[in-house]
C-alpha cells in the first residue's frame, strides 16, 4: 500500500496498483492508490478471474513490462479506464529469479513513456518490490513447512508411544539404540536413559549373536524380517 501511495504522491503518476500472486499464480492480493468506487468494481472483476488489457499486452510485446498508451481505446472494458485522467499506463512483471509474483501498474503522463531515465527507475522498483515479495513468500512457505513438521513429529510420537508393539530405532550395523517406545519399556522393564547409546548387546536383546546376524542378512535380501 506504501509503494501505491509514494507512486501516487509523484507528481509524474497519476495513480498505481499492485497485484500479487501466490505460488499458483492465483490472485492473491490486489492494492490500488485510490479506494474510489472504479477501484472496488475492479477489484471484483479480476477476482472473477477478468485480466486487465495491460497484463495480457505483456507476452504479447515479448518483454517483462507493456505500454498502454491510449487507455480509453485499449482498456475499454476497465473500470479504471475513466478515473485518471485518461492517462497513459506502464504495467511491469513482479519477477524475482523466475518466479512471478505480481504485476506492478502505474497510470502517468504520456510524455514520459519513452523516458529512459524513467523506466529504469521504475524497472529498479519493480525489482526491489519482487525482492521483498520474494522473502515474504519464502517466509511464508518456511513457517507452512514448520508447521507441518510439528503436526508430522505429533502424529508420529502418538503412533510410536501409543501402539502395543516394541519399537526399537537402532544403528542397522551396530545396533546402537537411537530411541524406544512405552511398550518397550512396559514390556521389557528399561527406561529411556538406560538404553539410548548403548547397544542391543549391551542390554542383552540378542541371547546368541548370530541370532542378530541372521536376522541381518534375512532383511538385506528380502527387505523385510
Amino acid at each position: 500500500q506504501k509503494s501505491c501511495d509514494i507512486l501516487a504522491s509523484s507528481h509524474i503518476y497519476r495513480g498505481a496498483w499492485i497485484m500479487t500472486l501466490d505460488e499458483n499464480d492465483h490472485i492473491d492480493n490486489l492494492i490500488y492508490s485510490d479506494n474510489s468506487k472504479e477501484y472496488e468494481v475492479f477489484k471484483k472483476k479480476v477476482k472473477k478471474d477478468w485480466t486487465p488489457h495491460c497484463i495480457s499486452k505483456i507476452p504479447k510485446a515479448d518483454k517483462f513490462y507493456s505500454f498502454t498508451k491510449n487507455p480509453l481505446k485499449e482498456c475499454s472494458d476497465c473500470p479504471l479506464v475513466n478515473s485518471n485522467n485518461c492517462t497513459s499506463a506502464f504495467t511491469i512483471e513482479l519477477r524475482h529469479k523466475d518466479e512471478l509474483h505480481g504485476y506492478l501498474n502505474i497510470y502517468m503522463n504520456k510524455k514520459y513513456l519513452n523516458d529512459k531515465s524513467e523506466l529504469d527507475l521504475l524497472k529498479e522498483l519493480a525489482g526491489d518490490i519482487s525482492y521483498a515479495l520474494s522473502n515474504l513468500r519464502l517466509e511464508a512457505s518456511l513457517k507452512k513447512n514448520e508447521q507441518e513438521l510439528i503436526i508430522s513429529n505429533d502424529k508420529f510420537e502418538k503412533a510410536f508411544n501409543n501402539t502395543p508393539n516394541i519399537i526399537i530405532i537402532s544403528n542397522f550395523e551396530t545396533g546402537k539404540i537411537y530411541d524406544i517406545n512405552k511398550t518397550f519399556t512396559n514390556i521389557i522393564g528399561y527406561e529411556k536413559d538406560e538404553v539410548i547409546g548403548k547397544t542391543t548387546f549391551e542390554i542383552d536383546l540378542w541371547h546368541d549373536v548370530n541370532d542378530r546376524q541372521k536376522y541381518i542378512d534375512s532383511f538385506k535380501k528380502l527387505g523385510y524380517v
